[in-house]
């Protein structure tokens, strides 16, 4: 039977603590000659973390172990082992016991051939989590605090890259021809086209820049060209230039989710209203329907879903709400929006008692406050428990102020900036997909509940 030897260490310990692999083995020889043990062999991990077990080193151990060739393990510490509680147990009680393998660490003087020992691991294992617990926590504090500087937290394609910028000296810098292509992705993309026909007239223009569509959709979602930084679901000021500013930026993200509910394009594209009718019966949305070479006389018209699903679906209940001809809704719907560009035509950006502007000025105090109990847990003059409870109660507040603003503002800025571009458009110049773009824009949804036609607006009127 012979006598193991573990040996593990990080990068981040050795430099901090010394802790190298060449002194454990020292120590660890020392004792092993001191206690008589031979027979002995070397198991180690370098560089490795002690999260898990599932290293090199302790795995040969383990099979080692299991086929009774060890009598005993000598460690430096039990957190050499592992930092895990839950994987600490495991292999002692599972494994070392199991076959009558005896654990000891020199550093905190216990034997598992004892009791004491064995109650001690059960300790001391659950300190060794606790530490690898404070770490991580003091990790996830510190890159919150990256971010609320504006700094990057990585991210990227795999060598570390966002496209259209370029690191250097720890720093982003813009580069100049890919800024050049991100802002017309953008502009092609809010001026009515879908991803794949940015894609392609993007790849037309400048060569195979994007492989699939899926670049694109991630690039004009990325809050990174918008001169932000995103840390969890939120959002900070980056030290970066920005490449796309705000409002174009916002466009896309409405026309983003406006999109992933159409379904009709193509030969479709003059049913203007696609994507934004909902029946007020069934809950689903209307699609278009149009003339065809062997029904010519057939008018284009809006029509339930689930009205000729049936028999495709038998377990759905078809719908009878009315069919609507396009013709007359869009003209229902092109007379409002052509009021809106009359000089008279007014619109509120907020209530106007002055309530959101109320809320706003708490939320940004409350905000305050959050970051300063942050900033007393981090240099830890305060006890954890007492900010755990301000924290809290200040948390609660946010979201209850966060809540309160999201219903007293307009569902979408940019269309408060759209409605102010309307006197200096010419709606009749609009093609038929840059109307549909606009209206996705203006108008959340249009309920139909048989003659009944609501129109819901991003904004307040």
């Amino acid at each position: 039977m012979r006598t193991a030897l573990y040996l593990r260490v990080s990068s981040h310990e050795q430099v901090q603590h010394g802790h190298s692999i060449k002194a454990q083995e020292e120590r660890l020889r020392a004792y092993a000659t001191a206690k008589d043990l031979d027979n002995i062999k070397v198991y180690k991990d370098e560089g490795a973390s002690g999260a898990s077990i599932n290293r090199p080193g302790i795995q040969a151990l383990i099979r080692d172990v299991k086929e009774n060739r060890v009598s005993t393990i000598l460690i430096y510490k039990l957190d050499r082992l592992s930092r895990s509680q839950k994987d600490t147990l495991h292999l002692i009680e599972d494994v070392f016991n199991q076959h009558d393998t005896a654990l000891i660490s020199i550093s905190e003087s216990f034997d598992t051939s004892t009791p004491f020992g064995r109650a001690m691991i059960g300790i001391l294992s659950v300190f060794a989590q606790l530490e690898r617990e404070n770490i991580r926590e003091r990790m996830m504090i510190g890159k919150e605090q990256n971010a609320k500087l504006g700094r990057w937290n990585g991210g990227g394609n795999q060598q570390g890259r966002v496209f259209g910028y370029r690191r250097k000296d720890k720093q982003w810098h813009v580069d100049d021809y890919e800024a050049k292509i991100i802002r017309d992705v953008f502009d092609t993309y809010n001026k009515g086209n879908g991803i794949t026909r940015t894609r392609n007239a993007i790849n037309e223009k400048y060569g195979e820049v994007f492989p699939d569509h899926t670049r694109v959709s991630t690039l004009l979602k990325n809050p990174f060209y918008l001169g932000k930084v995103k840390y969890g679901d939120k959002y900070y000021e980056g030290e970066h230039e920005a490449i796309v500013d705000e409002e174009v930026f916002n466009q896309a993200q409405v026309l983003r989710e406006k999109r992933s509910k159409r379904t009709m394009t193509g030969k479709h594209d003059h049913f203007i209203l696609r994507g934004l009718i909902e029946c007020a019966h069934c809950g689903k949305r209307y699609s278009s329907r149009g003339k065809s070479k062997s029904r010519p006389e057939r008018y284009d018209y809006y029509v339930c879903y689930t009205r000729f699903t049936n028999s495709r679906y038998p377990e759905r209940k078809k719908c009878f709400n009315k069919n609507y001809r396009a013709e007359d809704l869009h003209k229902a719907v092109m007379d409002e929006v052509y009021s809106f560009t009359s000089p008279s035509f007014k619109f509120k950006t907020e209530p106007e008692n002055g309530t959101l502007s109320i809320y706003t000025e708490k939320l940004l105090e409350v905000t305050k406050q959050i970051e300063r109990v942050t900033d007393l847990y981090i240099s830890g003059n305060v006890p954890a428990g007492i900010l755990n409870d301000r924290m809290g109660k200040l948390n609660k507040e946010k979201e209850a102020l966060e809540k309160s603003i999201e219903d007293h503002t307009p569902k979408s800025a940019v269309a408060i900036r759209e409605l102010e571009k309307l006197q200096d458009i010419d709606l009749d110049s609009l093609t038929d997909l840059e109307m549909n773009n606009l209206l996705h824009v203006l108008i959340d949804k249009i309920v139909i509940d048989e003659e009944d036609v609501q129109i819901y607006y991003n904004f307040t009127t």
